[in-house]
């Protein structure tokens, strides 16, 4: 859903076609959340037919709470932070956003951390290494760019190649912010490369989680996880980062930088959104 883009501004008769589609583009996607995730889950794990009819139900009921519970809350965030965006970002502003981001998680995880657990606990030894191999085939840019003799004339693309989502934001950004995507993702080879095998460790050590306890234990592990963010850091003892707070400092950065030009960008997708999760709460 981040990843679609925003029709670029031309002529009115083009930029209006164009922004018609992408419209429905974006309601496509909320209409149809639950089949996305579903695929998602089939790709990522390699499900079987039983399996399948089981998390259907499940994904759909979380989809219609979506839906009914949260839609139109997060929109009223979204039309506050568009207006308050075109005279500047505040991190006072983000914050009230991100929570509620962190909300949704949460009672998502409270509300299904049963129906987690014996997914989970479900998994073949075969499916489970096939998400391993999912997870590793997603960082190969990254690994990509940290096999590289001369890292840092190739980190300019990788900042880029990720700077490029946030263009549906954001618009295209300068040099300037580019620095600071790249403090934020790539500072230098150490630090991308210990986020990586503090990552990979993390996906071992909760494999290995799943395959050592049963449904239950791993039922009271996402209950705990719901409630407090940094759980699996506890469990692994390897996470440095604060996500929340990254991502916080992040946005707060790259916002302050941003033009007039780039903030009434970001206040119009802000209020496209609004008004899609408007329409889609409404449907029946």
């Amino acid at each position: 859903f981040l990843m679609i883009r925003r029709p670029p501004r031309s002529t009115h008769c083009i930029s209006s076609a164009a922004s018609d589609v992408y419209k429905r583009q974006r309601q496509a996607v909320l209409n149809n959340l639950d089949w996305i995730v579903i695929n998602e889950l089939d790709d990522t794990f390699d499900l079987n037919s039983k399996q399948l009819d089981i998390i259907k139900p499940q994904v759909e009921a979380a989809h219609l709470s979506l839906k009914k519970e949260y839609s139109q809350q997060l929109g009223m965030r979204l039309r506050n932070l568009a207006l308050s965006s075109k005279d500047g970002i505040s991190r006072e502003e983000l914050e009230p956003v991100l929570k509620f981001m962190m909300i949704l998680r949460r009672d998502f995880m409270i509300k299904n951390s049963e129906n987690l657990g014996y997914f989970f606990k479900g998994l073949s030894d075969r499916q489970l290494k096939h998400y391993q191999e999912e997870l590793a085939e997603r960082d190969e840019d990254v690994q990509e760019l940290l096999d590289e003799d001369n890292f840092e004339e190739e980190v300019g693309d990788y900042v880029e190649n990720r700077a490029d989502r946030l263009k549906t934001w954001f618009g295209d950004l300068d040099d300037k912010q580019l620095k600071i995507v790249r403090k934020y993702i790539a500072p230098n080879k150490e630090s991308l490369q210990r986020y990586v095998d503090r990552r990979r460790k993390k996906q071992d050590v909760f494999i290995a989680y799943i395959k050592e306890h049963d449904a239950k234990k791993i039922d009271e592990f996402f209950q705990t996880w719901a409630k407090d963010s940094n759980h699996r850091s506890k469990l692994a003892d390897i996470e440095i980062r604060n996500w929340q707070k990254w991502t916080l400092d992040y946005f707060t950065e790259l916002s302050a930088s941003l033009n007039k030009d780039q903030r009434e960008f970001f206040a119009d997708r802000m209020n496209e959104l609004a008004a899609d999760l408007v329409i889609f709460s409404s449907r029946s």
